[in-house]
């Protein structure tokens, strides 16, 4: 159980703080914008949806591939020899992710 007086419950709580406010502010635009919409014909806040969620499919189709070969390949440069390039790893992985 928490205990409301655990000093490590309060850090959390401040670290959780700005989180949780920015989180906030995210979801209110999407409520704003739902709420414009749905003053529009039928369909329109529908239509609001699909074009956010296909603008998206690019960025994290991306994203997805960078954050899964870049931290992979930097901790390989880290730990290699000093002989092998971080230089080249990062061109590689570049290369992979535009091609």
């Amino acid at each position: 159980m928490l205990d409301p007086a655990d000093s490590g419950l309060h850090k959390v709580a401040r670290m959780m703080g700005p989180r949780i406010v920015t989180i906030a502010a995210f979801n209110l635009v999407f409520v704003a914008t739902d709420n414009l919409a749905s003053r529009l014909e039928v369909g329109s806040v529908t239509a609001l949806v699909y074009g956010w969620l296909i603008m998206q499919v690019p960025e994290t189709l991306l994203a997805t591939a960078i954050g899964t070969a870049l931290p992979a390949d930097a901790f390989r440069a880290i730990c290699a020899p000093p002989d092998r390039s971080v230089r080249g790893q990062s061109r590689r992985a570049s290369r992979s992710l535009l091609a």
